[in-house]
């Protein structure tokens, strides 16, 4: 068990699991996208960048010149959690091409910026959301090789969000890896 008091002891666990070999992590209920994860020279300038952004959408909106719709489809971004796609009654395992272009219509590709990797304890349409391992549920080991694999998802953040301890994460990792 792994307990986070501060930032700089979130960045020390992150530089230990990044040193086991870890893209994707979860400890604690809380994830942590390690997916080749380093901290950009520039750090400062990008967050200056995104902060004047959010403020010029911002200016825009309450100018008139935008919707709140329109404000809050220029700013936000969506995760995709397998596991609750599953149990909300979306195919994902036997078909996430016809998901993807669902997701595709009502939210759109372009918003989607990472991937929560679960497999799921209940069956399809279940609405209950309860992670399971890898290939331990009912999404099974070749869903996550057609999600890994796939165009529009390939080069997405993954991040693991398993019910697991370290070592049970090193087997989920190496085989994601295996299947790319």
């Amino acid at each position: 068990t792994v307990h986070i008091e501060a930032t700089q002891d979130l960045d020390a666990c992150i530089d230990k699991i990044k040193a086991l070999g870890f893209k994707y992590s979860t400890i604690g209920a809380i994830t942590t996208s390690v997916f080749d994860m380093h901290m950009p020279k520039d750090k400062a300038g990008i967050l200056k960048e995104a902060e004047a952004h959010v403020l010029k959408v911002e200016g825009l909106y309450k100018k008139g010149y935008i919707t709140d719709d329109e404000r809050y489809k220029k700013v936000v971004g969506v995760c995709l959690d397998t596991c609750h796609v599953h149990d909300g009654g979306y195919d994902i395992a036997s078909d996430p091409d016809k998901v993807l272009t669902e997701f595709d219509k009502v939210i759109g590709l372009h918003r989607l910026k990472a991937i929560h990797l679960n497999d799921s304890k209940k069956p399809a349409g279940a609405k209950k959301g309860r992670h399971a391992c890898i290939g331990e549920g009912y999404l099974g080991i070749d869903t996550f090789a057609k999600i890994v694999n796939h165009p529009a998802l390939k080069d997405k953040p993954r991040i693991l969000e398993t019910p697991n301890e370290l070592p049970g994460y090193a087997k989920e990792i190496a085989l994601l890896r295996e299947m790319e």
